[in-house]
């Protein structure tokens, strides 16, 4: 593998349902958009950054950062519109061999774990390197009988950190072979996973998440206390 093969890939469209305008709003010092378009310019080895949207705010964030915009037809935009749809609507956008797609929404992701994932990738024989967390609950699943235990027998139930390793996907960083995305898909049938710490899992869906990502984002990077929600820049870009 070349690591030259790789394009870094953030897909981002216009209509956010449950967190309106949450790509390219104030978020803290920086937009979510901003933030990982900065973030994949320091990863190693990639080819480019293409950025894919129905929106031309977007596209000009991209632009002026560096990065490629490419306009994503409408049809592939909608709250509706099927993955697999989308996935092969997109690779269509991908000259390389593999592409990292990095979602916006997990604003903690570091530079080190995307560097991570792709010295994993290259190193091994796997088709896709997935950043992933575990998680250590006591779980249960709705099945056609009613819900059952998912990993744990009842009654016997071990400590959290005894239970079995179940993974939740990470979608801020998945390095996968651009012939699976062509086919629809994204991780594939033969993915290895990536642990990234608790906090680069967190994902903003909604305005609570959005609210309380803002909040560890300010701790993790020293700007707690910062008022840029009211001037509109960061009140501490000066000590960064």
């Amino acid at each position: 593998k070349n690591m030259s093969d790789i394009t870094g890939l953030i897909m981002v469209r216009s209509g956010s349902v449950r967190c309106k305008n949450k790509n390219i709003r104030r978020f803290a010092d920086t937009s979510l958009l901003e933030n990982k378009i900065k973030t994949l310019k320091n990863v190693k080895g990639l080819k480019e950054i293409v950025v894919n949207s129905d929106c031309e705010k977007m596209l000009s964030v991209a632009d002026n950062l560096g990065a490629v915009s490419v306009f994503r037809n409408p049809e592939f935009a909608t709250s509706n519109t099927h993955p697999r749809d989308l996935y092969k609507h997109v690779a269509e956008c991908i000259t390389t061999p593999n592409v990292l797609s990095a979602s916006v929404c997990y604003p903690m992701m570091t530079v080190d774990s995307y560097n991570g994932i792709v010295d994993l990738f290259n190193a091994s024989s796997h088709e896709s390197v997935v950043a992933c967390h575990s998680v250590k609950h006591h779980m249960w699943i709705n099945t056609e009988h009613g819900y059952e235990p998912l990993n744990y027998e009842p009654g016997s139930q071990p400590n959290s950190q005894e239970l079995p390793e179940v993974v939740s996907v990470c979608w801020g960083g998945v390095l996968t072979n651009t012939e699976i995305m062509r086919n629809g898909d994204l991780i594939g049938r033969k993915p290895c996973f990536y642990e990234v710490s608790e906090h680069e899992a967190v994902d903003i869906d909604t305005e609570l998440d959005f609210m309380v990502s803002e909040t560890i984002y300010k701790s993790v990077n020293g700007l707690i206390g910062c008022r840029c929600r009211k001037n509109g820049e960061c009140c501490k870009a000066n000590q960064k």
